[in-house]
């Protein structure tokens, strides 16, 4: 009988784990009258048939902009409470996109797997023709990096990108669900089912092995007690493109590049900049090799 409750359990869970996977909410951490800097609201018609909520922030500090930095956050929250993590790059020269997807802050729909990669899709399509920017990079944290690196090939339009950043992500689903219920109570029997139960449907691991060119960082923070960083080394194996691959320390899940690691900022933006045409930051770009592993 207990066995036969365990099992019930599990594919309890994991038989609808498409939405398990995804938290979002609409509480706001942050307003437009918070920034200095100027911020416009506006929305997008996904393909996914649900509206997006974007926001598009510009820099001031400099009188050109060094591009554009599209960010596809998490799988947890909304816009408002992700924007920590790339904000910061306002103040280096960069204008931020971010964005909600299906179900998320004032996007309309409910996530699925298949909704956020038509999202991402067209967010893809809506940016690439942004022809003012010298520059447009794209960065995907933790489920963030799992949708780009699944939609990015599928749109045919990495040519129109110059960097991706992927932070803290995974390589499959059925991975992710393992990790993820091995957590919860009886996980360590649970999650012996997630690799049967979970599709491998648009997993990035897959996926990523269609790019042809555009240049790929894979950053994860050593200490990541909820996606193993085994997870992003094992996905960075399956990148053809050139890449590089950087391990942080003395970060948490998703943290990595928040204003409590300035250091891991910098390394960020070296990345960033050692692709920008405009960079006058050449000697310190130098020591920055693709397709090698770095420690921070």
């Amino acid at each position: 009988m207990k066995r036969l409750l365990i099992f019930g359990l599990a594919t309890c869970l994991i038989a609808c784990s498409n939405n398990p996977f995804y938290a979002p909410n609409d509480r706001i951490n942050y307003h437009l009258e918070d920034f200095t800097h100027t911020v416009t609201n506006g929305f997008l018609l996904s393909e996914s048939g649900n509206t997006l909520h974007l926001q598009t922030h510009y820099q001031t500090r400099f009188k050109q902009t060094k591009g554009l930095v599209i960010h596809f956050h998490g799988n947890s929250g909304n816009l408002t409470q992700t924007i920590e993590k790339v904000l910061w790059l306002i103040d280096k020269g960069y204008d931020l996109l971010i964005f909600d997807y299906s179900g998320y802050g004032q996007s309309s729909g409910s996530p699925t797997r298949e909704a956020l990669q038509a999202d991402a899709l067209s967010i893809l399509k809506f940016t690439h023709t942004m022809d003012d920017y010298q520059q447009k990079i794209l960065i995907g944290t933790s489920m963030g990096g799992a949708i780009i690196s699944a939609a990015l090939p599928a749109s045919s339009l990495e040519s129109h990108y110059d960097t991706l950043i992927l932070d803290s992500t995974f390589d499959t689903y059925p991975n992710l669900g393992h990790d993820v219920v091995s957590k919860l109570p009886f996980g360590s029997i649970i999650s012996l089912f997630a690799k049967l139960f979970i599709s491998d449907d648009l997993s990035p691991a897959i996926e990523i092995q269609k790019l042809k060119q555009i240049p790929v960082i894979v950053f994860h923070c050593i200490q990541d007690n909820l996606i193993p960083i085994e997870r992003s080394l094992l996905l960075y194996q399956e990148i053809k493109t050139q890449k590089a691959y950087w391990p942080m320390t003395n970060c948490a899940h998703a943290r990595t590049f928040t204003d409590r690691f300035p250091r891991h900022q910098k390394t960020l933006l070296s990345v960033i900049d050692s692709f920008n045409p405009t960079s006058d930051n050449r000697e310190e770009i130098s020591r920055i090799k693709l397709n090698n592993i770095h420690f921070q």
